[in-house]
C-alpha cells in the first residue's frame, strides 16, 4: 500500500505456480486532503481532454500487462506439464507379476503386468453339499 498527498493505492497479488496470476490494485481520494483548486479554473474541455489523455495512458498501461500475462501463460503452462510429469514419475511402480500366472495361499492364480490385472479361483463348495458348479466374476476398475 502507498500514500500520496491526496489518495491511498491498495494492491493484492496472487501467484499459483502454473495455475493462477492475478494482480490488483485501486485508488481511493482521501476528500479531507484532496486540492482541486488548480483543476476547476481551467475549462471543462481542457479536463476531458485531460482525462482522455490519462484513460489512453491507462489503456496502454493495461495492454503492456496483457502482453506480460500471455507471456506468464506460456510459463504457466510449462510449469503446468511439468507438474504433470513430476506426478506422474512420483507414482509407484506397481507391483506385477510380469503376465505370468502365479498362485497365492488362497488359491487365487492371478496374471498381471502395469496396465491390468486377472484372477480366478476354482474351489469345491464344501459347506452345501451341492452339485458341482462353477462361478465366474469380473471387476473392472473405476
Amino acid at each position: 500500500m502507498s500514500e500520496g498527498k491526496y489518495y491511498r493505492a491498495s494492491g493484492w497479488d496472487t501467484l499459483n505456480h502454473g495455475d493462477k496470476l492475478k494482480i490488483e490494485r485501486s485508488i481511493s481520494l482521501q476528500s479531507d486532503k484532496i486540492d482541486i483548486a488548480g483543476l476547476i479554473s481551467q475549462s471543462l474541455s481542457a479536463l476531458e481532454q485531460q482525462r482522455n489523455d490519462s484513460v489512453g495512458r491507462e489503456d496502454a498501461v493495461l495492454a503492456q500487462l496483457v502482453q506480460i500475462a500471455e507471456k506468464w501463460g506460456e510459463h504457466a503452462t510449462q510449469t503446468k506439464l511439468l507438474d504433470k510429469a513430476i506426478e506422474y514419475l512420483n507414482i509407484p511402480a506397481v507391483n506385477h507379476s510380469a503376465n505370468q500366472w502365479v498362485a497365492d495361499e488362497h488359491g487365487f492364480h492371478k496374471r498381471s503386468n502395469a496396465v491390468y490385472t486377472m484372477s480366478y479361483r476354482i474351489s469345491e463348495d464344501r459347506l452345501r453339499q451341492m452339485p458341482p458348479n462353477w462361478f465366474c466374476a469380473f471387476f473392472l476398475p473405476g
